[in-house]
């Protein structure tokens, strides 16, 4: 069973090389990878499953928003393949809490990734979403695993531990969260 990628596409370009692809979203009869750029040569490993029209979100004059997720991994090579066969730029958005990651992806119209950022999870959360962002996430479920650690090692150092764990945290953010974490730590216990 595959572990399942988020992703958050945005293609951009000249009206008429959207209206191209726009028709086949449009009038999609099966998968939408392959409908848009074919069968990928074996050498592609980014996308082993397709997906289907629910992956088209909004349909622009000027752009087009994908979103949805993939199995395995982010469709970076499906994505150089449509900007370089459309002639659109394409940039992607996309994060995996099972593998640790979170990226960021800018291909341009010729199919060249102009820029990748890649993180663990928790930091390409707060790098490319913001301080607000990372925190629901981390206090929906990202805390629960400090709170297990901390109780087996009889370790009540809070700060200590948030500035280990997350250390690209400004101070204000570090004491929010170990206040946070110090709450959660005594329900627990």
């Amino acid at each position: 069973m595959p572990n399942w990628c988020y992703n958050y596409i945005t293609i951009t370009g000249e009206p008429q090389s959207i209206k191209r692809i726009a028709d086949v979203c449009q009038n999609l009869q099966g998968g939408l990878f392959e409908a848009l750029i074919g069968t990928p040569p074996d050498s592609e490993t980014d996308w082993y499953w397709d997906v289907g029209a629910e992956f088209v979100k909004d349909i622009k004059e000027d752009a087009i928003i994908l979103s949805g997720y993939t199995a395995w991994s982010p469709p970076i090579n499906f994505c150089a393949r449509l900007a370089k066969k459309y002639g659109v730029a394409v940039e992607m958005y996309y994060d995996d809490v099972r593998i640790d990651l979170c990226g960021l992806s800018f291909i341009d119209a010729e199919g060249n990734c102009l820029y990748q950022e890649d993180y663990a999870f928790a930091e390409g959360k707060y790098r490319l979403e913001g301080y607000d962002n990372w925190y629901m996430e981390w206090e929906s479920h990202l805390y629960e695993y400090l709170v297990d650690q901390m109780k087996d090692e009889g370790d009540t150092d809070f700060v200590g531990r948030i500035k280990a764990e997350y250390p690209y945290l400004q101070e204000g953010e570090v004491a929010e969260c170990a206040v946070d974490l110090e709450v959660k730590f005594k329900e627990i216990n």
